[in-house]
């Protein structure tokens, strides 16, 4: 396989001319300079999730310094074929991969694909780890039964209406996620 844009001869699970979301798998500290390379490049949308992180310079004095928060890894969305073809323009000065998975039809590996993250999924992902605020979010509910991995949907503040799985609390008698 020497054209690096086809997984397989197969047909993929996708639509390739309409947009997704991608997770490119890059090289470290090439994040950012890829980010602003796909949007120079075709007007690509990106993400890449950062935090603030308060550190204290030379003087004693506290300042924020923003941080990747998942390193290698700049999440795209457009189509699977302009990202092909950007792939193979830039090639030279970046070099991006695409994170992959198996692909099975009736229990038969057929080869791997690009991992694709769905639109509503992706959405509460970019509300949650784009926020950097930092708060710390209490729940309300004194009757509070929850277990690990059950689905749960936040129904105010500032992450309203996100849903995901509820992990642990922080600790054993405290009700913060």
């Amino acid at each position: 396989m020497n054209d690096p844009t086809i997984f397989f001869k197969q047909k993929l699970p996708f639509s390739p001319n309409e947009n997704h979301w991608f997770v490119l798998a890059v090289p470290i500290n090439c994040e950012f300079k890829l980010q602003a390379k796909l949007k120079e490049e075709a007007q690509i949308n990106s993400f890449i999730p950062t935090r603030r992180i308060r550190k204290r310079d030379k003087h004693g004095r506290f300042y924020y310094e923003e941080r990747i928060a998942i390193h290698n890894y700049v999440f795209v969305n457009c189509s699977y074929d302009k990202l092909c073809d950007v792939r193979n323009r830039i090639n030279d000065s970046f070099t991006f991969n695409f994170l992959s998975k198996d692909y099975y039809e009736n229990d038969i590996r057929i080869g791997r694909v690009p991992v694709t993250i769905p639109r509503n999924e992706m959405n509460d992902f970019i509300s949650v780890a784009g926020n950097n605020k930092e708060k710390v979010l209490f729940l309300n509910s004194e009757n509070l039964d929850l277990t690990q991995g059950q689905r749960v949907r936040i129904i105010s503040g500032e992450f309203a209406g996100v849903e995901g799985i509820y992990m642990r609390t922080s600790k054993k008698h405290e009700r913060r996620v």
